[in-house]
C-alpha cells in the first residue's frame, strides 16, 4: 500500500459507516502493533541484531525511548479476534486489542534484552545525534497507547501467551532474519555508532 495513501483516510469514518448500516451485525477490532512470527515489519530486528552481536550499547532517539505504542503478540491477537467473532456479546461493539498495559519503548527493548540475555545498555540521544540508519520518520509526541479493558471486562479475554514467552518465540523466529555480523553494511553501521558513542563519553 502506498505510504501517502495510508495517511489520507480516516478509519473512524469507516467504523461509523459500518456501525450505521441497518441489520448488519458488526464487531470492530482495533489492532495494535502486531509482533511475532510472520511480522513483515520485523519491529524488533534492528535491536535484536545488536543484542545478538553483543554490542555493549544501543542508541535510541530520546523521543522514541519515551514513546507509548501498544503492541500485541500475534497469537494473542489471533485469540482475541477468534473470541470476538464467536461471542454474540461482541456484536455492535468496538474493541481495542493489545497488551493490558503499554510501556514506553525503552523498557520494552530492555525486556527484550533480558529475555535474550543481553548485558548491554540502551542510551537515549537527541535525534541530531542519531545516525541516519537508526532514525525513523515518525512523530514521537503522538502516543499510540490504547485501553484494552473492554474486551477483557465484557468477553473475559486473557492472553494465552505471557509476554516473556511471546518475546522468546519472536526471538526464535527472527533468528533466520539476522544479518551476518561480518557484513560490510553492518560493520559500517557499527563504526558510525561507535564514533557517536565516543563523542558522547
Amino acid at each position: 500500500m502506498d505510504f501517502e495513501f495510508k495517511q489520507d483516510y480516516d478509519k473512524i469514518l469507516v467504523e461509523q459507516g459500518l456501525m450505521n448500516v441497518p441489520n448488519l451485525p458488526v464487531t470492530i477490532l482495533r489492532l495494535p502493533a502486531v509482533y511475532g512470527g510472520g511480522d513483515r515489519q520485523h519491529r524488533f530486528l534492528p535491536y535484536l541484531q545488536r543484542m545478538v552481536d553483543q554490542r555493549p550499547t544501543i542508541l535510541l532517539e530520546t523521543g522514541q525511548a519515551n514513546w507509548y505504542w501498544s503492541h500485541g503478540y500475534v497469537e494473542n491477537v489471533a485469540a482475541a479476534i477468534a473470541l470476538a467473532i464467536t461471542d454474540d456479546r461482541a456484536t455492535g461493539r468496538i474493541y481495542n486489542l493489545g497488551e493490558p498495559a503499554t510501556p514506553t519503548h525503552l523498557p520494552r527493548l530492555q525486556q527484550l534484552g533480558q529475555v535474550i540475555g543481553w548485558k548491554g545498555e540502551i542510551i537515549s540521544v537527541a535525534k541530531e545525534k542519531l545516525p541516519n540508519h537508526l532514525q525513523m520518520n515518525l512523530q514521537w509526541r503522538y502516543h499510540l497507547a490504547i485501553d484494552t479493558s473492554r474486551i477483557r471486562d465484557e468477553l473475559g479475554y486473557v492472553e494465552p501467551i505471557a509476554t516473556e514467552e511471546a518475546l522468546q518465540r519472536t526471538i526464535s523466529w527472527e533468528q533466520s532474519n539476522l544479518a551476518d555480523s561480518t557484513s560490510t553494511e553492518l560493520i559500517e553501521q557499527y563504526r558510525i555508532e561507535d564514533e557517536i558513542l565516543a563523542e558522547l563519553s
